[in-house]
């Protein structure tokens, strides 16, 4: 009684008793899988941790149609379920690529002056990348662009434009960044040719950039890494930027590390047009009705006494346009850390 698994079968036989005739099916590969959202709508309940219904698996690439995306198309944005701030896009533990079919940053991420764009809860320490996204108009109370917090990030921030972002809040600590907002001591940030046009902190402290030792319940000694490239990124590592000036503007609360700072400056990957800052079409509408923008959030900041007092130094860091073309050659990285 019972069955073998025979190793010398006859041709088309195989498994227990050479009794199967059919050859197994092998198992797939597998890679990334590419989705392409054409509305907000399908946006969100790919990216968004707080609501979507059909989220990204780690690895995969969510590219974007041309257009704007924004939370007055339909019913779907909540808050951040960790801040409860009013939130277009919350990302916790994605990893993968987040990008536009162009790289000319032709897709417009909307906050329409009401809500945070994005926050960034934790990439799980894998990498996520976001490229040629155009981030606009987006208000908090910090971060009204992004905020990116919580640990275990990873990001490389590529061909992105924060335009028209504002940081509102002037209490410190969390007091600055109109476009990112970025704190937590295990938070790595890489950012290669990103635009920021008039971002403003109503606090005067980074209009731009603004970073936090901030780490709840632990010490506050310790910055997240934000290291501004004068490289440009696969696949257009090859070519060699040209510097053409200007600053961002870049803000450490209380400048632990003030002598780790330097200049990174303005440089251009190749010569090619910036988005306008209204696209002439929208992706598919959806069809729900569009509902009153959300008013912007208010927030009671909590006291931490080794936390008080105003910065020092609010220091200036360029960063660089890139885009796209192909002449050889690299720069060195400008890195603050």
């Amino acid at each position: 009684a019972g069955s073998c698994t025979c190793t010398g079968c006859d041709p088309d036989f195989f498994g227990p008793n050479c009794a199967s005739t059919s050859s197994p099916t092998p198992s797939p590969t597998t890679g990334p899988v590419l989705f392409t959202p054409n509305t907000f709508e399908e946006l969100y309940n790919k990216v968004s941790s707080n609501g979507g219904n059909s989220i990204m698996e780690g690895g995969d690439i969510v590219e974007l149609a041309t257009g704007e995306y924004k939370c007055s198309e339909g019913t779907l944005c909540k808050d951040d379920p960790l801040t409860g701030h009013a939130t277009v896009l919350f990302l916790q533990n994605l990893d993968g690529t987040i990008k536009c079919e162009n790289d000319d940053a032709s897709c417009y991420l909307d906050g329409e002056n009401a809500r945070r764009i994005v926050s960034l809860a934790s990439t799980a320490g894998l990498k996520l990348t976001i490229s040629a996204i155009t981030f606009k108009d987006g208000t908090a109370a910090y971060g009204g662009g992004m905020y990116i917090y919580n640990g275990n990030v990873n990001v490389d921030l590529q061909f992105c434009h924060f335009i028209n972002c504002k940081a509102y809040h002037t209490v410190p600590p969390r007091n600055g960044g109109g476009a990112i907002y970025v704190e937590h001591n295990l938070v790595t940030v890489n950012a290669y040719g990103n635009i920021f046009t008039g971002n403003t902190a109503d606090s005067g402290h980074g209009g731009d950039v603004f970073r936090n030792p901030y780490i709840y319940g632990g010490a506050h000694t310790v910055y997240p890494v934000f290291s501004f490239h004068a490289t440009c990124p696969s696949p257009y590592s090859a070519i060699s930027p040209i510097y053409v000036g200007g600053y961002v503007d870049v803000y450490s609360y209380e400048d632990l590390d003030y002598n780790a700072f330097g200049y990174a400056d303005n440089w251009v990957c190749a010569p090619t047009r910036s988005p306008t800052l209204s696209p002439t079409q929208s992706p598919t509408s959806s069809p729900t009705t569009s509902p009153t923008a959300s008013p912007v959030e208010d927030e009671e900041v909590p006291a931490e006494s080794d936390l008080d007092g105003a910065g020092v130094a609010a220091f200036k860091a360029n960063v660089f346009i890139s885009l796209v073309g192909a002449v050889a050659g690299a720069a060195a990285a400008n890195v603050f850390a």
